[in-house]
């Protein structure tokens, strides 16, 4: 896997992870006004693209684990870390 390729799934993860984050944060806005509805499809929304956002992250360890060569990525690792605050 080349930097290149490296860095877009690294940009996709915190994407993605950042929309479901929003997306979480639009569904308890919209608790606070009383509109449950909106709250669960703000929520299945947010859900989705952290779904999106693990299944690149995924790969790209199973790749590693496969043998293929990642190398260091700072922007990986801040990918990383964005998933893991957008689950928490």
């Amino acid at each position: 896997m080349d930097v290149s390729e490296i860095q877009q799934n690294a940009m996709q993860i915190i994407i993605k992870a950042g929309d479901g984050r929003s997306a979480t944060y639009q569904a308890i806005s919209a608790v606070e006004n009383g509109d449950f509805e909106e709250a669960k499809a703000q929520i299945a929304k947010g859900n989705e693209s952290i779904k999106q956002a693990h299944i690149i992250h995924t790969k790209m360890i199973q790749d590693e684990a496969r043998g293929v060569e990642l190398g260091y990525s700072m922007l990986f690792t801040h990918a990383q870390d964005t998933l893991m605050t957008a689950y928490s």
